[in-house]
């Protein structure tokens, strides 16, 4: 598949993937920690694989019930479901072009009323989407400090596009000089039979169809790429599946990429965000553990400790069990 000049070849994407996911790898140990704590339910990054008990190291709910309180309290503060939460307007710059003209077939009430018709269309299509709860699961991640929302475009007319939550286990991020999260890389597993379906205009391999073919159910490993290009400030979708040496799939995206990335507050020289929750993680922590002291107490006042006089015979209808 041919690809834009200026934003680089399969080789180079592979190898800023791999850095991309190195510099994650860094942040495992912390990550790992804190979704233990705060939302073990959403801990992918040392229990992946689907019904594991996630809650096992819970002895105190308080962690976990401030985090989603904190996250309601996000949205209802950023993005309040079934609410016009911004408004379509007319750019300065184009105020003063309909100035310049002095054309009387313009008129800027009738703009604005247009302009009014274009917002309650664009919340219709968001309202009845599913941006409610994945903003909802986005603020989550964002108060551990970085959350991402994936934004596609359906097939069905009646929805045009949905949103997705996308696991920071999944995704690795390239800052530009400014500062700012300009290319993603998104490593995941999709069923074989929904990869035409998530992406359109794909050009499977053959092995690969033969393998949907046999297995529709088969679990695809792909890294998916949006790429910045300075040049002219596009961005560019690329996918590649597994270790083939081929792009499997192109998006040029224009102005405007399918990321969305948020990071609560930022430290020099790292490229994730740290949020509220990683700064009382060392309380939350020994609060837990406090709680755990605690029950464990309980259990033992509870049943009480019992000890048996050893005469050297073993003799289970025999014993004298006194209190210790």
């Amino acid at each position: 598949m041919e690809l834009p000049t200026g934003i680089g070849d399969l080789r180079s994407f592979k190898a800023r993937a791999k850095s991309a996911f190195a510099t994650e790898s860094q942040w495992e140990s912390l990550l790992t920690d804190a979704y233990d704590y705060y939302l073990p339910n959403r801990n992918l990054f040392n229990r992946e694989s689907e019904g594991q008990p996630k809650m096992d190291l819970i002895f105190d709910s308080t962690a976990p019930m401030a985090i989603q309180i904190g996250a309601s309290k996000l949205q209802e503060n950023i993005a309040p479901i079934w609410s016009r939460w911004a408004i379509h307007e007319i750019s300065e710059e184009l105020k003063r072009d309909i100035a310049a003209a002095n054309d009387s077939n313009i008129n800027e009430e009738e703009l604005r009323r247009q302009l009014e018709v274009q917002t309650e269309i664009a919340f219709d299509y968001i309202n009845r989407s599913n941006f409610g709860s994945q903003f909802y699961e986005m603020a989550l991640d964002l108060l551990i400090g970085t959350g991402t929302l994936n934004i596609r475009e359906e097939e069905d007319s009646e929805k045009m596009f949905s949103f997705h939550s996308v696991p920071q286990k999944h995704i690795g991020f390239e800052e530009g000089p400014s500062g700012v999260i300009e290319t993603h890389w998104r490593m995941h597993t999709i069923i074989g039979r929904n990869l035409e379906r998530t992406w359109k205009n794909l050009e499977l391999s053959e092995p690969v169809k033969e393998r949907i073919l046999k297995d529709p159910e088969c679990k695809v490993k792909c890294t998916e790429g949006v790429v910045f290009r300075p040049d002219d400030a596009t961005y560019h979708g690329v996918l590649w599946i597994e270790d083939e040496d081929r792009i499997s799939w192109h998006q040029n995206y224009k102005e405007i990429g399918p990321f969305v990335t948020g990071r609560y507050s930022k430290t020099s020289g790292e490229v994730r965000g740290r949020g509220p929750a990683l700064m009382v993680l060392p309380d939350v922590k020994s609060l837990n553990k406090a709680k755990e002291f605690t029950l464990t107490k309980a259990a033992i006042d509870l049943a009480g400790m019992w000890t048996a006089t050893d005469d050297g015979v073993t003799n289970p209808y025999n014993i004298v069990i006194a209190p210790g």
